[in-house]
């Protein structure tokens, strides 16, 4: 799932707090955020934050944070910066200034068939970020996306709203 911003936004010192909750889990063994921008005029997709714990988000909603201050690259933060995916094909380096989306990857941990899994979000709460950027409230309302990392259709996925989770 992917969710555009106003603008481009500045993320360096930015925290993202997502009310997550993941029931079925299925085959599920990867949750990452995607943080899509511009870099060098491209559009381009990084994928950070990425936990294979899924024990705190499977029996209730619980809050999946990343501050991005703390990624290589960003900032002073010493080590190798992650890639990001661009729409040419080529690759960049992320830098988190020019963010214009921010989205959700529900990675398959099996080589067999997958099995369905659900993601309930509740809530995006992001904090530090330049322009201040309002929280969002997943609702009926609330425009997204599901593709891949390239920015094409994923024919097997689905999205819709629901007043109420499990």
């Amino acid at each position: 799932m992917l969710t555009t911003l106003p603008g481009a936004t500045n993320f360096t010192g930015a925290t993202l707090n997502t009310r997550l909750y993941v029931a079925p889990l299925g085959s599920a063994a990867n949750l990452q955020y995607m943080l899509v921008g511009t870099i060098g005029g491209k559009s381009c997709t990084a994928y950070v934050g990425y936990t294979s714990s899924f024990t705190s988000y499977t029996s209730a909603f619980a809050t999946y944070s990343l501050n991005v201050s703390t990624i290589p690259g960003v900032g002073s933060v010493s080590g190798t910066a992650p890639t990001a995916y661009c729409s040419d094909g080529t690759t960049a380096t992320f830098d988190g200034l020019l963010i214009t989306a921010v989205g959700y990857q529900l990675g398959d941990g099996t080589s067999t068939t997958f099995n369905t899994s659900t993601a309930y979000l509740d809530s995006l709460t992001i904090t530090g970020a330049s322009p201040t950027v309002s929280a969002y409230n997943f609702d009926s309302t609330t425009p997204f996306t599901i593709q891949t990392y390239t920015n094409g259709p994923i024919a097997t996925a689905t999205a819709s709203w629901v007043a109420t989770c499990p």
